[in-house]
């Protein structure tokens, strides 16, 4: 197999398993529901002001309340970060927060009467979202899936639900429960492996690009956001070299959004978390539970969330590959003609020096074959 043939064939491992694994189907299933529960809230129940990240926020403070120290662990973010979206909410009526009694150190969250209207209505429709999990799973497979996403669950909190809490949650709130963990999970992972300026709303470019590139209108659609928001995270990714922009091959006038070879990496990188995050699951549910929850999530996945992924034909994908084939190659070639015009003990390689020229154009190329010159020159003198 030569070089390039090799290089292909790990690219193409990689799509697949970019395209195919637990974690995405488990955050496409999350973010289908999330937005059918949301439309309901806003549109049906009239909690219009209401945002999809508040969630959390509104879902962990029951009806007694929380500290939000352990509100901010227990999400897994910085009490700075948690305490700013808390005051958004605030803001918005659906939660107060006040002194903890029995901590004047601490501040405690509760939710007003309009914050628990939204829960007792969100925990409602997340049990008629049940259904559509219900119509792909047998009675069996139903109480696996239910049992494997609690325990999971439990992994990433401190304290498990009042029992009778237990028997209430749905099956769809465990699933996005866990997703948000999961996902907080691999970011942490990600940037432990060298990858510390990620953020979370990344996720809404890298993770439906693809090998073979999308636009950013295609980007807002799949989000459901707003093409300015989409521009504001490629422009950040871009400026940390994660993705490019290339020429569109069918449409004149458009941008494609591509990966970098760092955002190659990052996928690498990724994949590897992915593995540990497997283990990790496999301490509280055995691997047989941990095989048909991937079932279960890849059945959802196909059968609910399919527009999950900008999907690109075999031509774009050949581009994206050809692409980075070529620019190794092309990266080899540069560096042994640079060898052979230093080098001292052969001719000036011509054909090396075209290739200069013509990768740097004819102006920078004689400057930098000059310079290489001056080098060659002073190696003979020493």
């Amino acid at each position: 197999m030569t070089t390039k043939q090799r290089q292909t064939q790990q690219l193409i491992e990689l799509d697949h398993l970019y395209r195919c694994n637990y974690i995405r189907h488990l955050l496409a299933l999350s973010h289908h529901f999330r937005s059918q529960l949301m439309h309901h809230l806003r549109e049906q129940c009239g909690f219009s002001a209401l945002r999809i990240n508040w969630e959390p926020m509104l879902s962990l403070p029951g009806r007694e309340g929380i500290q939000i120290g352990k509100l901010a662990k227990s999400i897994g973010i910085s009490k700075q970060n948690c305490d700013q979206q808390l005051r958004a909410i605030e803001r918005a009526g659906f939660l107060r927060r006040s002194q903890d009694p029995n901590d004047r150190r601490a501040k405690r969250v509760t939710l007003t009467q309009t914050g628990r209207a939204v829960v007792d209505q969100a925990q409602q429709q997340l049990h008629q979202l049940d259904a559509q999990l219900n119509a792909l799973l047998c009675k069996e497979q139903r109480q696996q899936l239910w049992d494997s996403l609690y325990a999971l669950n439990l992994y990433y909190l401190e304290t498990s639900p009042a029992p009778r809490a237990e028997k209430q949650l749905a099956t769809v709130a465990l699933l996005i429960r866990l997703a948000s963990h999961s996902q907080r999970h691999l970011m942490q992972l990600t940037q432990a492996a060298g990858h510390n300026q990620l953020q979370l709303s990344y996720e809404q470019v890298l993770n439906h690009i693809g090998l073979q590139g999308a636009t950013i209108t295609q980007l807002a659609e799949v989000n459901d956001v707003s093409q300015q928001a989409i521009v504001r995270i490629v422009n950040e990714l871009e400026g940390l070299s994660y993705v490019g922009r290339i020429a569109h091959p069918q449409r004149a006038r458009s941008k494609l959004i591509v990966l970098s070879d760092r955002g190659l990496t990052l996928l690498r990188d990724a994949n590897n978390a992915m593995e540990q995050i497997q283990q990790l699951w496999q301490t509280r549910i055995t691997a047989t539970d941990f095989n048909n929850l991937q079932q279960c999530l890849l059945n959802g996945y196909r059968q609910l969330a399919p527009k999950d992924l900008i999907e690109g034909d075999d031509h774009d994908i050949n581009i994206f590959v050809n692409d980075k084939t070529n620019s190794n190659s092309s990266q080899q070639q540069l560096l042994a003609a640079i060898q052979s015009i230093i080098s001292t003990d052969s001719p000036v390689d011509e054909e090396g020096q075209n290739l200069l020229l013509q990768h740097l154009g004819h102006r920078d190329g004689q400057q930098f074959i000059r310079l290489l010159g001056r080098l060659r020159d002073n190696s003979r003198a020493g």
